[in-house]
C-alpha cells in the first residue's frame, strides 16, 4: 500500500516538474471520467462541454457536460455511424460528422427524437464538420471521386450552394468557424511534408495567414468567442505545447506545456477559459480546465 502510494506521488511531482504554466494563469482538473474522451468541443451557446466517449461496447458516443461540471449525459445511441466530431447548430440540433461502412457523412441528429438525418444531399465524401455561428453555412473537409487529397468545403444550406476552397494540393482536416465567420482556420499537410500546419483563410478563401513550427505538428485550432484570439497545440515527440496567438498571428504566447499529449482545446464561452484533453496513459484523458486570473 505505501509503495503504491509511492508511486502516485512520484507520478503527480513528475507532472508537476516537468510541466510549464504561464504566469496569470491556473490549471485544474475536471473529476469526470470518461472512456477514451476526444473531440473537446464548447458550444458558446449552451454553455456546455461537447465531447466523444466510448459506451460500454466501445462505440464513440456524444456526451454533453454541464456548466458546473456536475453531470454527464450521453446524447447519441448510435451503433451504425461511428462518430468522429460533434458540434451545435444554433436551433438545437446536434450536428455530427462520423463513418457508415466505408463512406464520410454529415448528419443532423436532434437529441430529443433521437433521429439522425443527412445533411448536404452532394456525391463526395464529407467529414469533420462545423457550422457558423448563425448555422446558415457549415465548413468541412471534403473529397470527391476525382480527388487526390481532402480539401476544404464550405455548403451554404439557405442557397444549396456547395463551394470547394482549394485546389486539390494538399489535405485539410478539422475546419473551424471563427465566431464572427470572418476567418476560417484548418490544419493542412502537403504529400511531400512531415509536419502539419494551420492555415487561417477569409470565408471566401482567401489566404489570411499560416502557422508552421519547424519540427512540430500544429493542431486543432480553437477561436476565442470574440474571434481576437486563436488557441492550437503544437507537438512533436518531446511533447505538447498549449499556444494562443492573436487573429493575425501575432503574439504567439506559450500558455502551457508538458510532456504528454494535448488534444482539443476548447475556449469558454466568457473567453477567460480553454479546456482540453490531457492524455497521459494510453486511451486514458483527463479533462482540464485553464482558467485566466
Amino acid at each position: 500500500m505505501f509503495k503504491g502510494f509511492l508511486i502516485v506521488l512520484f507520478v503527480l511531482l513528475f507532472r508537476i516538474c516537468h510541466a510549464q504554466l504561464a504566469e496569470r494563469w491556473t490549471l485544474s482538473e475536471l473529476d469526470i471520467k470518461l472512456n477514451a474522451p476526444k473531440s473537446l468541443f464548447w458550444d458558446h451557446q449552451s454553455g456546455r462541454l461537447l465531447l466523444l466517449a466510448n459506451d460500454s461496447s466501445e462505440i464513440p458516443q456524444v456526451n454533453s457536460i454541464n456548466q458546473l461540471y456536475s453531470n454527464v449525459e450521453q446524447l447519441t445511441r448510435d451503433t451504425l455511424f461511428k462518430i468522429s466530431v460533434s458540434c451545435f447548430q444554433p436551433t438545437g440540433t446536434l450536428m455530427v460528422s462520423g463513418i457508415t461502412r466505408e463512406n464520410y457523412e454529415i448528419i443532423k441528429y436532434h437529441p430529443g427524437n433521437k433521429q439522425a438525418v443527412p445533411l448536404i444531399n452532394r456525391n463526395l465524401q464529407k467529414k469533420e464538420a462545423h457550422a457558423n455561428t448563425s448555422g446558415t453555412m457549415v465548413a468541412f473537409a471534403g473529397k470527391e471521386e476525382n480527388d487526390r487529397h481532402w480539401n476544404l468545403y464550405t455548403y451554404d444550406f439557405t442557397y444549396n450552394n456547395l463551394n470547394k476552397l482549394g485546389k486539390d494540393e494538399f489535405n485539410c482536416s478539422y475546419p473551424r468557424w471563427s465566431p464572427k465567420a470572418e476567418y476560417i482556420c484548418y490544419q493542412s499537410k502537403l504529400p511531400n511534408e512531415t509536419f502539419t500546419r494551420l492555415k487561417v483563410i477569409h470565408w471566401y478563401g482567401k489566404l489570411h495567414f499560416e502557422i508552421i513550427e519547424d519540427e512540430h505538428h500544429v493542431l486543432h485550432p480553437a477561436w476565442s468567442p470574440n474571434s481576437q484570439w486563436l488557441a492550437y497545440v503544437r507537438e512533436n515527440h518531446k511533447g505538447s505545447e498549449l499556444m494562443i496567438c492573436r487573429k493575425n498571428g501575432t503574439d504567439k504566447t506559450l500558455i502551457y506545456k508538458t510532456p504528454h499529449k494535448i488534444s482539443y482545446p476548447a475556449w469558454s464561452p466568457t473567453g477567460d477559459s480553454i479546456a482540453f484533453l490531457l492524455h497521459t496513459d494510453g486511451n486514458r484523458a483527463n479533462i482540464c480546465l485553464l482558467v485566466q486570473e
